[in-house]
């Protein structure tokens, strides 16, 4: 059935009457979770299981935990859904873009 319902706190003074039925309709805050590892390690774990591996060891072997990984797999539906080749240098890679940052501030390494 769920759990019960919190109380609802007292209307401040000064509020307008239909703050509290407008608090009562709010839906509960979410937490947004721990961040998406990086897609270097979603590319690895799917080329683990390219190779034949399975997901749980796959999961491993990129350092994430097991049902991370058989959410991955099922979400996917069992299939890459990215792909397994490097990025083109359409993009900077971090050492660029912190190399750049540097000469622009005028910090020569």
């Amino acid at each position: 059935m769920g759990r019960p319902r919190k109380p609802m706190p007292q209307v401040p003074a000064g509020a307008r009457r239909q703050w509290a039925a407008d608090r009562a309709m709010w839906a509960p805050m979410r937490s947004p979770g721990r961040p998406e590892p990086s897609r270097a390690v979603q590319r690895e774990f799917w080329r683990l299981i390219a190779s034949g591996v399975t997901t749980v060891q796959a999961a491993e072997g990129v350092g994430v935990s097991a049902p991370v990984g058989i959410r991955w797999f099922r979400h996917a539906g069992g299939m890459t859904p990215l792909s397994l080749d490097e990025p083109t240098g359409r993009y900077l890679s971090f050492a660029d873009r912190d190399r750049a940052g540097d000469r622009d501030a005028g910090v020569l390494r």
